[in-house]
């Protein structure tokens, strides 16, 4: 289940845009609930090797973004803009990448192990070493 409520999601967006500590502290107080950042804008955010496995982006605005290293498992990525964003070694195991904007992202050996794909623009994406099994 989402939780996208109106104090919940600026209690997340301020985590997510302050240290990676603040960010880990947020993680460590929920009680499961989805992380639901649908839609948001993220352009051009420092989230290196941020845990944010599991958490809802689609549609969000992630250009330019910088999420090297960071842990995508099982986001959801659909319909997000990650075009030109730095994911190189970004763990993005089975997370739904459907209809995602990623013109020349950079995937260098990333894991996009059982990631779904279908309809994502990955024109001139870097994928040198990315795991696409």
């Amino acid at each position: 289940m989402a939780d996208n409520t109106g104090p919940e999601i600026e209690v997340a967006l301020a985590a997510l845009h302050g240290s990676a500590e603040d960010w880990e502290q947020f993680l460590s107080g929920r009680t499961g609930a989805l992380i639901a950042l649908a839609g948001e804008d993220l352009s051009d955010a420092d989230l290196q090797g941020r845990n944010l496995s599991g958490i809802d982006f689609t549609g969000a605005d992630l250009f330019q973004s910088r999420l090297s290293s960071a842990n995508l498992k099982h986001a959801r990525l659909t319909d997000a803009d990650l075009s030109q964003a730095d994911l190189s070694r970004a763990g993005l195991y089975k997370a739904s990448l459907n209809s995602a904007a990623m013109m020349a992202a950079n995937l260098e050996a990333a894991d996009l192990t059982e990631a779904n794909l279908a309809g994502a623009d990955l024109r001139e994406a870097n994928l040198v070493g990315a795991d696409l099994t």
